[in-house]
């Protein structure tokens, strides 16, 4: 942080700095992870444009959602959507979303799960051909499933067996 303002302006020490509060929001409680990511913000926005600080603030949401609520993660996917829309085309700002989302879906009852685990559907077809974010959806799908009544459950594998023969060479 020192170095980042007394060289304020580089981007390099930014970026490394960025890298560290990003690190340190994984091995924080949440309140310590929310004034993480809050200076995260502040660099993104500081350095707009800056895809890698960018990157490292929606890895940082992505943790921050992991360690909340059902009503905090909604916040922190919020705003992962939002960078995924402002850097649109960035692959792994992408993939930090489809987290944040299935750590959501994973907080919440049936409905809202099918809903997030809908909009992992969409994300998977807008970067067709990603893996990672191919699995997160599967992931979310069989979580799913679990919240689901018989019928519920049995289209979740239906979508889950659409994806599989969609990625066969996956191993």
């Amino acid at each position: 942080k020192e170095l980042s303002e007394k060289y304020e302006g580089n981007e390099e020490i930014a970026l490394a700095y960025a890298k560290g509060l990003f690190n340190l929001s994984n091995k924080q409680d949440e309140e310590g992870a929310k004034g993480s990511v809050s200076r995260l913000k502040e660099l993104s926005e500081k350095y707009e444009g800056n895809e890698e600080i960018a990157l490292a603030y929606a890895k940082g949401l992505f943790n921050l959602s992991n360690k909340q609520d059902e009503e905090g993660a909604k916040g922190s996917v919020s705003r992962l959507k939002e960078l995924s829309e402002k850097y649109e085309g960035n692959e792994e700002i992408a993939l930090a979303y489809a987290k944040g989302l299935f750590n959501l879906s994973n907080k919440q009852d049936e409905e809202g799960a099918k809903e997030s685990v809908n909009r992992l559907k969409e994300l998977s077809e807008k970067y067709e051909g990603n893996e990672e974010i191919a699995l997160v959806y599967a992931i979310g799908l069989f979580n799913l499933s679990h919240k689901q009544d018989e019928e519920g459950a049995k289209e979740s594998i239906r979508r889950l067996k659409e994806l599989s023969e969609k990625y066969k060479k996956v191993k």
